[in-house]
């Protein structure tokens, strides 16, 4: 866990350095201020929110957008990995529920979702330049243009943190389904995983709820290569806890001592 938001900690490190300089510590405060300012917003979205506490009031517009691109890269990572993880599904196991659809249209659409969003993340800066110039949106251009000021290596480089993220959740998962001796090889493990995230990232959800929803998707998935049900659901349950739980509650104690010091 103190290493899945190291990692992001860097990530938003790099990409708010465009805006104002933080240290690591500040940034991985700002990430578990994040996390508790999402556990109640649909899909995470009061993350921002709570990350951009730990800015200059002048610059927390700024650093909702650069935290924006840093999401972009963690849901192209999380697209690519999905795609590996269906596509291996689909080759190798029969899903009643899926017999009468014809698996090409699943490989377009999933290969369709990955070059819209690749193309979105390293053409971001253009984007955003092209919406600058709607007219109802140029007096809000000085925020949102942070986005265009990144190159393409530091693209890369963020997508790179957000990769070590995503093989983090995969270790964790596969130790804990080792924990509680579940039967699955790596992997195996990596499938399910990959498949679940993607998912969850296609459902709109509360925090609080994406207990129950990974754990449903979770045990979807996972009885395609193991009978051991409760592990699993178990090994998901304990995953969330020390994810999002405990750091929620860590980032709570950093956004009332971060208040107390604004008064």
């Amino acid at each position: 866990m103190f290493f899945n938001w190291l990692f992001e900690s860097y990530k938003w490190k790099l990409l708010v350095s465009k805006i104002e300089n933080v240290n690591i510590l500040t940034s991985y405060k700002a990430i578990l201020s994040g996390i508790t300012a999402a556990l109640l917003t649909p899909n995470r979205t009061g993350e921002f929110a709570g990350r951009i506490l730990f800015l200059k009031p002048e610059n927390r517009v700024k650093g909702s957008f650069a935290t924006f691109v840093g999401s972009i890269a963690q849901i192209v990572i999380t697209i690519i990995n999905g795609l590996i993880g269906l596509f291996v599904i689909f080759r190798f196991h029969n899903i009643a529920q899926f017999e009468k659809f014809n698996p090409v249209i699943y490989y377009s659409l999933l290969s369709v979702i990955l070059i819209l969003t690749l193309f979105a993340y390293f053409n971001i800066g253009k984007i955003i330049l092209t919406i600058s110039k709607i007219r109802f949106l140029k007096k809000y251009s000085h925020f949102y243009l942070i986005c265009n000021e990144y190159n393409f290596y530091e693209l890369i480089n963020v997508l790179i943190l957000s990769t070590f993220r995503y093989a983090i959740f995969v270790i964790q998962f596969y130790l804990l389904f080792l924990f509680f001796n579940v039967n699955i090889h790596f992997a195996e493990s990596y499938v399910v995983v990959a498949s679940t995230y993607f998912i969850m990232f296609l459902i709109p959800s509360f925090t609080l709820a994406e207990i129950g929803i990974r754990g449903s998707i979770i045990l979807f998935f996972g009885a395609l290569f193991s009978s051991q049900l409760a592990g699993i659901l178990s090994a998901s349950t304990l995953l969330w806890i020390i994810n999002l739980a405990i750091p929620s509650i860590i980032g709570s104690l950093t956004i009332l001592n971060k208040k107390s010091l604004s008064i």
